[in-house]
């Protein structure tokens, strides 16, 4: 749900009016404004939460600090002075370090080209007015890299290219960068276009010495593999962190810049976390290890096992190189294992860190018997479930513990028995009762434990497009059933229920191949084999977009069909209206003698007269009604699971029922027309648009939907049992002559509606709230000429 937001001028006059209205003091003020407005859900991170200060001149224009130095900044700019340029620099810069909603206010106030000036006036040469502008750019797009302009883009690489000897330039620079890069895909990517990849890496190898610029430039090349922007549908995360890798030499760079820093913390962390970040392939996490940074990352393990933020990163970087599967038996033979558990034990009350933990050692297990050997001699099963004993409520903890048990034991069956009696069965229960994305991966790892799972099926095709018609034959996709010991056969890799998977025997197992060469994602690979009585099925392909030549299809040929029936009949339903509004007695041959005097005195084609009418209410009618009748069927079918087959009774009569109300509400002011044209002399009504006009001028728009009530009482049990019939005769006599009974069945039952609907249409009429009356009424006056 979004926060309801207001401006700083509202807040402002709030205040304002808490200080002249009720006499409260400055902070008494603010806060009573605060309250007001969060207890109203506003949400009052961009507001200013201060006095504003009233200028001399007069109170109508409260200002706030920031206002005030970008007010001076701006007339210093434009008078191209750089010494009050400076000071008024260094003002709104102190402005802007105090809260973000600062920040937001100067934005929101045109501080971007003001600074863009300055910055333009400061790179005639004047090199401490340039590192001035840079930082107040630098503070104005924290957090609004939107601020960012082609212009201004430009200008930042051309000035960190004119600028790369200078140390505290390119730090401005480079924070610039990192700012407008962060969380804004677009910025990202003109940035690299621009050329700023080999400035970051230059800057680094440049100014090796300068732990602010290496600290700056590690984290700006991280943030260009950054996948943050959800305005976008994907970035190039990716392909930037390939060009910082294989065309800007990024590892070597950072490696080399690394060792000049063993004993600064900071620097190392960003290090390692860059590190992290561009391991995204094979080849470069064994380039990685060649160039030297695993004895890097492994000192670093051993060594700084006291600062807890350097030591969570030193992991994450093993845990990224470690989906090279040669790289898993370096970190290992180079005691990385040992330090892994050691510094997850030292820092257990650390949640993070475990988690990272946990991570790292699950990737090491992967695939490798023989390392999780070496894990569960170092303590790593034990270490894992006190971390989750210690952190209970951690999700991340809990999944990955799961993960790593689940993949020290999946190929090596001995360790299970030790690990059951640390207790992790309760454990692992726990964590899969306490949080649901643990659910998969806790069943798996109870699974391969050889504990008792109940494995279900968490999807049959049931009320849905695909039809699995195997499921019912297949032993392993039965019911939910409960699996003890080593009964593995139809589990799931990484849990979940379903057909095959787990272990499959020696003669049926099928080879896995992995998503990357040597890559891993902490997951034991499952084996898939077809049983030989599973029947083969194709699944229907759902699609995004309606098949819409099948909905043109129904709508032409029901229009079509409509058109014919009506104008073939339209002379007999001409004289069935005229009788129904009558108190004439229906027979033959006084039927025929209508028609035969019409002839006579109108015309042979005045039979047809009002046809046309007819023709502009039945085509649209029947056109609405079979596509909508399609429609129905679909949906229902949909929902009750019989997509491609006959419905059931009751669906079908109620799709047939809905597809007559929705045609009978769409097109009933057309019904009136073709009543009154039928039953009115010529002279009254000239055309169709003739009733309209004189419908809406002497009697109301209202009157076009005169007795709509009882059309949809005749309509629903009319069209519902007519397409009911229809569908039901011919699904059990199909190709016999018994469709014709589907009309006399429901053309019965609403022929009292349709009477008492004619004659409303004739005049004015019963109103609605008289239906039944004039049922009733009817009845008796007419009992055997209304089924006649």
């Amino acid at each position: 749900m979004t926060s309801k937001r207001i401006t700083q001028e509202t807040f402002d006059a709030a205040v304002q009016e808490n200080i002249e209205e009720f006499e409260m003091g400055p902070e008494e003020a603010v806060k009573e404004a605060m309250e007001q407005f969060e207890s109203q859900g506003v949400d009052l991170s961009n507001i200013v939460k201060s006095v504003p200060k009233v200028s001399a001149d007069g109170p109508q224009e409260p200002t706030h600090d920031i206002l005030q130095a970008l007010g001076d900044l701006q007339k210093s700019v434009a008078s191209s002075s750089p010494e009050e340029v400076s000071t008024h620099l260094t003002r709104f810069c102190d402005q802007c370090k105090q809260h973000k909603a600062c920040r937001f206010l100067a934005a929101q106030k045109g501080a971007y080209p003001i600074i863009l000036a300055a910055w333009k006036l400061a790179a005639a040469g004047d090199q401490n007015l340039l590192l001035q502008a840079l930082n107040a750019l630098s503070m104005l797009t924290d957090g609004q890299p939107d601020l960012l302009d082609a212009q201004g883009l430009q200008l930042l690489v051309d000035t960190l290219a004119q600028s790369a000897d200078e140390a505290n330039l390119t730090c401005s620079g480079i924070r610039c960068v990192r700012h407008a890069s962060l969380k804004h895909e677009q910025n990202r990517q003109g940035l690299v276009k621009a050329g700023v990849l080999p400035l970051l890496t230059s800057a680094i190898a440049q100014h090796g010495q300068h732990a602010d610029v290496v600290r700056e430039a590690c984290w700006a090349l991280r943030i260009m593999t950054f996948d943050d922007d959800i305005r976008v549908p994907y970035s190039n995360a990716h392909n930037h962190a390939k060009m910082i890798v294989q065309e800007n030499r990024g590892l070597k760079v950072l490696i080399e810049a690394a060792k000049g820093f063993s004993d600064n913390p900071s620097v190392l962390s960003e290090f390692c976390s860059t590190l992290s970040r561009l391991a995204v392939r094979n080849e470069f996490c064994q380039e990685i290890v060649d160039l030297g940074g695993l004895g890097i990352l492994v000192t670093l393990l051993a060594n700084c096992n006291n600062h807890q933020d350097l030591v969570k990163q030193v992991l994450s970087a093993l845990r990224a190189i470690a989906g090279n599967d040669d790289v898993k038996d370096a970190i290992v033979r180079a005691g990385g294992t040992e330090s892994i558990v050691a510094a997850m034990t030292q820092h257990l009350a650390n949640p993070q860190v475990c988690e990272q933990s946990c991570a790292a050692l699950c990737v090491l297990a992967l695939r490798k018997p023989e390392n999780s050997q070496v894990i569960m001699e170092a303590g790593g099963a034990l270490a894992a479930l006190q971390a989750m004993k210690a952190h209970p409520q951690e999700a991340g903890v809990q999944k990955q513990a799961c993960m790593l048990i689940r993949n020290l034991v999946s190929r090596s069956q001995a360790f299970s028995k030790p690990i059951l009696d640390l207790g992790a069965e309760a454990l692992i229960s726990q964590a899969r009762a306490a949080h649901r994305d643990c659910e998969d991966v806790a069943k798996a790892a109870l699974r391969d434990l050889g504990c008792r799972v109940e494995l279900q099926e968490l999807w049959t095709g049931q009320k849905a497009l695909i039809s699995h018609r195997a499921a019912n034959r297949n032993p392993a996709c039965t019911p939910p059933v409960a699996r003890t010991g080593g009964a593995r056969g139809g589990a799931v890799a990484a849990g979940g229920g379903g057909c095959g998977g787990g272990d499959a025997s020696e003669q049926d197992r099928v080879p896995t191949v992995p998503s990357r060469p040597g890559m891993g994602n902490g997951v034991k690979e499952g084996s898939v084999r077809l049983r030989e009585d599973a029947e083969a099925v194709l699944p229907s392909t759902v699609s995004s977009k309606r098949d819409h030549r099948q909905v043109l299809s129904s709508l032409l040929s029901g229009a079509l069909a409509g058109a014919l029936a009506k104008t073939a009949v339209a002379p007999l339903d001409r004289t069935k209206i005229i009788f129904q509004v009558s108190s004439k007695r229906f027979s033959a041959k006084e039927a025929f003698r209508l028609l035969y005097f019409t002839y006579l005195n109108e015309g042979f084609l005045s039979l047809w007269r009002g046809n046309s009418a007819t023709m502009v209410r039945v085509v649209p009618y029947a056109a609405i009604q079979f596509s909508a009748h399609e429609e129905y069927k679909r949906i229902l079918g949909h929902y009750y699971g019989f997509c491609g087959e006959a419905l059931p009774p009751w669906p079908r009569l109620l799709a047939g029922a809905l597809a007559g109300t929705t045609a009978a509400s769409l097109t009933y002011p057309l019904d009136l027309v073709r009543a009154r044209m039928a039953v009115t002399p010529k002279e009254m009504y000239s055309n169709i648009f003739h009733v309209f006009i004189r419908i809406s001028r002497e009697e109301g728009l209202k009157t076009l939907y005169h007795g709509f009530t009882p059309t949809v009482l005749g309509v629903i049990p009319y069209a519902g049992l007519s397409f009911f019939t229809y569908e039901t005769l011919k699904s059990l006599h199909r190709g016999k002559e018994s469709w014709s009974q589907s009309g006399a069945i429901q053309e019965a039952i609403p022929r009292d509606s349709a009477l008492v609907r004619a004659r409303g249409l004739r005049s004015q009429g019963p109103p609605d709230g008289a239906v039944w009356g004039s049922r009733v009424k009817i009845r008796r006056r007419h009992t055997i000429s209304i089924h006649h």
